[in-house]
């Protein structure tokens, strides 16, 4: 729905009682939901932000309405404080009417939201478990992804046998979370089935059962990831390689055979966790299929985001090499050249670009034959920069486009798993500028997408290199500041 409904809709929440007196809670609550809806009139910025956390003080029914709508049609930037504030609440008749209006609600994401919220905050008197046994059967598939994630938290014994169902439901975001409540639920009893799981054609479910394997820490589930390796290509092998790091506490890069050397002459019991990103790989054991300003990927699915606001035609003095009193978009392009020639026949990718919008090469990944790649090339050659800095509108089209592939059969391939995004400045256009809230949406939307960015930053701007940096760290990528 669009912000003026939700606006109206608030406006009707904080209208004067009528026919009975308010209860002493009432008056402050429908103050706080006023400076909210009087904050998010004047747009998604950091007050609105503060003043929806604010709520929490206010746990009043009235909030609870607000909330709702808020989950129900306000930015994803917005859900993960409404969710955190609607875990805090304890009274009863709030509590009361969440699960009332929340769990019933008509939208599939709200009923999804707000069971999070009460697996999250376990109010007492509320059987949030039993809401989680009744999700099971939700026709959307988030409800019953965030209800068998809930019951493996919860150490829930008598969901075991709904979660090994799971494995085969048809939703890909479903069987991603019964990996991990399997480890919580059967912990070594889970081998086989995160085994079978390992094979499924969702790469975003392969991701959980390294994840999950992670977690289990035994050396069966080493032994399982070692076999991954062996047979994943791209990103994945990144998250393999950094799971076996962590448990073993050595670094043998992509070589399976090393690997699997080592674990024959191992100790039965040896795990010997390590700091994956700390500990240098074995000479001759890295691969690499796409590197860009020095920052490498092992992805074959990959999307290029490119700024070209007008501050891309500075030039920056002695700050590249081979500068020759080039601007930052025309050494941009030479290194895009670089990438896009270095790479394999095998290796998918989409080219964006923003300004005060933004526009795609592509509405999924294209294969990157001999005609493709001199495609992209000349689509780089052709860039010419205009307007601000839109950052939001990036972040937005990347997303649609990975969840485009979610739930949709023989599509997991057709969207990309890791982004290379380069920006000169803090965003300065679009309907949300504020890096808090560009932070909260793309970790809300990264729960699903499961997106790895990796950020070139040239500028020297505090703000930016933090949220740059902040944004990559937060996906398990890596930020390169260019402008020292």
């Amino acid at each position: 729905m669009s912000l003026s409904f939700l606006l109206a809709a608030l406006l009707l929440l904080t209208a004067p009682l009528q026919g009975r007196e308010p209860d002493s809670g009432d008056a402050s609550a429908r103050a706080a939901t006023r400076a909210f809806s009087d904050a998010l009139a004047r747009g998604l910025d950091a007050t609105t932000l503060l003043t929806l956390r604010d709520l929490a003080a206010h746990d009043h029914p009235t909030s609870v309405d607000m909330l709702l709508d808020v989950l129900a049609d306000a930015s994803p930037s917005l859900r993960p404080s409404a969710r955190r504030v609607l875990a805090a609440y304890q009274r009863p008749d709030s509590l009361e009417r969440i699960q009332r209006q929340g769990l019933d609600h008509r939208d599939g994401e709200v009923r999804a939201q707000v069971l999070m919220a009460l697996a999250a905050g376990r109010p007492p008197g509320v059987d949030w478990v039993g809401a989680c046994y009744l999700a099971l059967d939700d026709e959307y598939p988030e409800v019953r992804a965030v209800a068998i994630s809930a019951l493996g938290r919860a150490r829930e014994q008598g969901a075991l046998k709904h979660v090994i169902e799971s494995v085969g439901d048809e939703a890909e975001r479903v069987r991603a979370a019964s990996a991990g409540a399997l480890v919580r639920l059967a912990q070594r009893r889970a081998l086989p089935l995160l085994d079978q799981l390992a094979e499924d054609s969702a790469w975003r479910v392969r991701l959980a059962v390294v994840r999950a394997l992670r977690e289990l820490k035994t050396r069966g589930g080493v032994e399982l990831l070692v076999d991954m390796l062996a047979r994943e290509p791209g990103r994945l092998r990144e998250d393999v390689i950094l799971s076996l790091v962590r448990l073993t506490g050595r670094n043998y890069g992509n070589h399976a055979k090393a690997w699997s050397a080592f674990l024959a002459q191992a100790p039965d019991d040896y795990l010997a966790e390590g700091d994956a990103r700390a500990m240098a790989p074995v000479a001759g054991s890295t691969q690499t299929v796409a590197k860009y300003y020095g920052l490498s990927s092992q992805s074959t699915r990959f999307a290029v985001v490119t700024d070209l606001s007008t501050s891309m035609d500075h030039v920056d003095e002695g700050r590249y090499k081979d500068s020759a009193r080039r601007s930052r978009l025309e050494v941009t392009q030479t290194e895009l050249g670089k990438l896009l020639g270095g790479l394999d026949a095998s290796v998918s990718v989409n080219l964006l670009t923003f300004s005060d919008g933004v526009e795609a090469w592509s509405s999924t990944l294209v294969p990157l034959d001999k005609r493709q790649r001199e495609r992209a090339l000349r689509e780089v050659q052709g860039y010419r920069t205009r307007g601000g800095t839109n950052v939001f509108a990036a972040l937005e089209r990347v997303f649609d486009l990975a969840e485009a592939s979610i739930d949709t059969p023989g599509q997991a391939d057709a969207a990309p798993d890791t982004i290379f995004l380069l920006t000169d400045g803090a965003p300065s256009v679009g309907p949300m500028r504020d890096v808090e809230l560009l932070l909260e949406y793309a970790a809300e939307r990264n729960r699903r997408a499961a997106l790895r960015f990796h950020c070139v930053i040239l500028t020297k701007d505090r703000l930016a290199v933090s949220f740059l940096g902040q944004l990559a760290q937060a996906s398990g990528g890596e930020s390169v500041a260019v402008l020292k």
